[in-house]
């Protein structure tokens, strides 16, 4: 398989093939000899949404898992701490290691769905809020 890896101190990057039992082990740098770091980059958004039956080209992930669907795409990046750099991320800031998780919107959806059951239950058992004044 084809991968990736990237020199931290001359801000190389290398293309290297190697069997997937043997893809943690990246080259040294041709400019200063140092170790790379193996880079994990997403496809471009692109080829996952483009092609196939329902408007996507399934793929395989990092560990070999067919992705198929957005969905799948989507936990197999959560899975792995993967994140996309057409989401936003900015790729120097991914290499240095310091990235946010991406928010995960169908738990804010379902936060908000909770919060707005609790407080009917409070309304309905007679709950009511004080009202301030602004004198």
């Amino acid at each position: 398989m084809l991968y990736e890896s990237h020199c931290g101190r001359c801000n190389k990057d290398y293309d290297y093939t190697s069997s997937v039992a043997l893809c943690e082990v990246t080259p040294f740098c041709e400019v200063c000899g140092e170790k790379t770091t193996k880079c994990i980059r997403t496809p471009v958004a692109g080829f996952v949404k483009g092609g196939g039956a329902a408007g996507f080209t399934p793929f395989k992930g990092v560990d070999g898992t067919v992705l198929d669907t957005q969905t799948k795409v989507d936990e197999h990046m959560k899975k792995h701490n993967l994140v996309n750099l057409h989401d936003g991320y900015n790729e120097a800031k991914i290499l240095a290691g310091d990235i946010k998780p991406k928010e995960d919107k169908k738990a804010k959806i379902a936060e908000a769905k909770a919060d707005v059951v609790e407080a009917v239950q409070k309304v309905n058992q007679g709950y009511k809020p004080e009202v301030q004044s602004e004198d």
